[in-house]
């Protein structure tokens, strides 16, 4: 009885042991699943990024350059490499008692011009790498597309034993505007259409084409009739039909989170 009495205790820890070291081996075997599966979201999480759709992404942009003195655009995601763009370019200035010589006469000439340059414009950008550069497409619709010049002699010039003055030989008058309203456009553009942050800038360079512009050229006094020569200098200039872009963009992110 004494003897049999002695054993219990020892084997109640073996049990114990046994007990302990089994639960020890399943909650590892929980552990290394938690991790496995763990593991395995975040992979699937990292091949599957989030879908960027329409209007997921949207930013306002300033534009200033070669077509516009200031513009206002909209751009918004398509997709995660798709986006659209909408904007109004505005380009009004004169200039008035320019003297230039063109650096290559010995006469100065005063110059006054006048130049009205305004369009909407709706541009499609893709993104085919994850550097931030763009192709783009799209087409401008002008309302306003003019230029005139006005050109005279600043200083006498003698003629045979007299002197003619400015007023006496005249000015001469230029004007172009294109005939086509709708010009398509291609370029290319560097940087983010929605900043990472609150703010970004990013550049376009492209073109529109324009088509052939109409000159009319006019004169008054001695340098008048010279409209017989609009047409020979629109034969000159109908190579002039695409309108180069430059333009730096100054963007504002109008997402809550960056």
């Amino acid at each position: 009885m004494s003897t049999t009495f002695m054993n219990v205790p020892k084997q109640l820890t073996f049990v114990l042991v046994l007990t302990i070291l089994f639960f020890t081996q399943k909650l590892r075997a929980q552990d290394t699943e938690t991790l496995l599966n763990h593991l395995e979201t975040t992979a699937v999480a990292e091949e599957s990024p989030t879908k960027v759709g329409f209007l997921d992404k949207t930013a306002i942009g300033f534009n200033f350059g070669t077509k516009s003195l200031i513009g206002l655009e909209f751009a918004t995601s398509l997709s995660s490499n798709w986006w659209l763009r909408a904007g109004f370019n505005h380009m009004d200035f004169f200039v008035a008692g320019y003297e230039t010589n063109l650096n290559r006469f010995e006469q100065y000439a005063v110059i006054d011009l006048d130049a009205k340059h305004s369009n909407i414009d709706f541009l499609i950008d893709w993104q085919p790498w994850k550097a931030n550069i763009r192709f783009v497409g799209g087409f401008g619709a002008f309302f306003d597309n003019y230029f005139f010049a006005k050109f005279q002699l600043r200083d006498n010039i003698p003629f045979n034993d007299i002197e003619l003055t400015p007023e006496e030989i005249g000015y001469l008058t230029a004007e172009i505007d294109y005939k086509s309203i709708i010009n398509p456009y291609l370029g290319v553009s560097f940087g983010k259409i929605v900043p990472s942050k609150r703010v970004g800038f990013s550049l376009d360079l492209g073109t529109y084409y324009k088509g052939k512009p109409n000159i009319l050229l006019d004169g008054t006094n001695i340098v008048r009739h010279n409209s017989l020569n609009s047409e020979a200098l629109e034969d000159n200039l109908s190579t002039y039909r695409w309108w180069p872009v430059a333009s730096l963009r100054l963007g504002f992110n109008l997402n809550k989170s960056h």
